[in-house]
């Protein structure tokens, strides 16, 4: 596991990011093949959702985050 910071525009949030299979449930996995198979969301939106799923972060949090990266 990785960990890192973030950095929003009111606060720091320390989050984890999986380096391997290991590091993640089989609950995110579910949830992660449950995000592939949708059609309706656009690239941005489905990135945010998959940071949503592999780190504590809520979706509002990662409206918050610039992806200019």
């Amino acid at each position: 596991t990785i960990n890192t910071f973030i950095r929003f525009n009111y606060m720091n949030k320390k989050i984890s990011l999986p380096e391997s299979i290991n590091d993640i449930t089989l609950y995110q996995y579910q949830k992660y093949i449950a995000l592939t198979k949708r059609e309706d969301l656009d690239d941005l939106s489905f990135n945010k959702r998959l940071i949503c799923i592999f780190t504590d972060l809520k979706f509002r949090e990662a409206e918050l985050i610039s992806f200019k990266d």
